[in-house]
This record gives structure tokens, C-alpha cells and sequence, in this order.
């Protein structure tokens, strides 16, 4: 029978050049069953947060922006990227933004306050949120990450959409829309662009 276990608590030392995080796992009746010790020294995969084409600068810098990355790191696992659409919206011109995103160079993760308020455009708040633009977002990634054969891994954020209590600001207000499925799990455009890249017979 499975039982959950349930982290009671987490501390995060930090030294020059090292941190150490140190997590409490108790099972449901509250009985010690491990403390694990992770040290940024001794792990063999770290993941960045690089959103190219959704919070920072245009997707054509992921390439760019992931390998600057890559360079501080042991092996690099690429997990949460990706936009969000709406399910059947559709663009003529989806990468409108394109122009507006190439005089933001880089995609630094502290950019992201001053790009969010007031700064150079980014698909988040500036975009149309159609499915047109997250198969093109998603098609660039999918291409650039084929062609790394050092990238540890790869996950886009998130295979269905869902409610949140966070995003009150989004265009459908407390809804993810980052799926590649709907929260009725009818199939997104963008996942039709991960099978073509995917599936056995392609």
C-alpha cells in the first residue's frame, strides 16, 4: 500500500560558493522516516528557469540563452517553458511581437520585473495568447533542443491546463493555460507539434 509522505520541513544553508538544502520527510502518523542532504556540489542535474518567448525576450534566443546557462552547470535539464494559449484562438500574424522582442536582448531571469512593468513587450502580457503562437514557441524549442545532445532533459510546462488560486490578472481569470490539453483534456494545437516531433513513425 502506498503512503504519503509528507515534508515537514525545509532549510536552505548557504555558504560562499556552496549551498545545502536539508528536507524533512515524515510519513501521514508523523514518524521520522528520512532527512535528505542536497548540496548545489555534489548534484548531478540542475534546471533553470529560461521562458524564452513567454516572460523574456523572443523564443529565437533560447539557443542563445540556454547554452550561456549550460556553462555553469554540470549537466542541464530544461523543465518549465512553454506560453499559454487559448483553446481555437487563432493568428494571422502570431509573431507580431518578434520586432518588439529583438531590442530586448537577453533573457535574464532579473529582467523580468522590469520587463513586466513598463519595459520592452513579451508575449505574457503583450501577446495574443493564440494557439498559432505557442506551436510556433513550441516548434523552435523542440527543433533547438534536438540538436543539443548535452541537454540532460527536457519538460514544457504543463501537459493540462488547470485552475489556480494565483493570476487573478490572466485573460481568463485564475486558469493556467499552459497545457498542451484543455482542462476537459480536448487536445490543444501544441500537442499535435510534440507528437510530430515524437512519435515513432515521424
Amino acid at each position: 500500500m502506498f503512503r504519503a509522505w509528507e515534508c515537514t520541513s525545509s532549510k536552505t544553508y548557504t555558504r560562499a560558493a556552496s549551498a545545502i538544502l536539508i528536507l524533512t520527510l515524515r510519513d501521514p502518523d508523523g514518524h521520522l522516516v528520512e532527512i535528505l542532504q542536497y548540496s548545489a556540489n555534489s548534484m548531478t542535474a540542475q534546471s533553470h528557469s529560461i521562458w524564452a518567448g513567454w516572460y523574456h525576450g523572443p523564443y529565437t534566443e533560447y539557443k542563445r540563452t540556454i547554452e550561456k546557462e549550460r556553462e555553469d552547470v554540470p549537466q542541464l535539464l530544461h523543465v518549465e517553458w512553454g506560453g499559454e494559449s487559448h483553446p481555437r484562438r487563432h493568428s494571422e500574424d502570431p509573431d507580431r511581437l518578434l520586432a518588439q522582442f529583438l531590442s530586448a536582448r537577453g533573457l535574464d531571469e532579473r529582467e523580468r520585473a522590469r520587463l513586466l512593468n513598463g519595459g520592452h513587450a513579451v508575449a505574457a502580457h503583450d501577446g495574443d495568447w493564440s494557439e498559432t503562437y505557442v506551436c510556433n514557441l513550441f516548434d523552435w524549442h523542440l527543433k533547438e533542443q534536438e540538436a543539443m545532445p548535452w541537454l540532460a532533459g527536457s519538460a514544457q510546462w504543463i501537459f493540462k491546463d488547470f485552475l489556480t488560486p494565483l493570476r487573478p490578472e490572466n485573460p481568463i481569470p485564475h486558469v493556467n493555460e499552459k497545457g498542451l490539453l484543455e482542462r476537459d483534456m480536448t487536445l490543444k494545437e501544441g500537442y499535435y507539434v510534440f507528437q510530430s516531433y515524437w512519435a515513432e513513425s515521424r
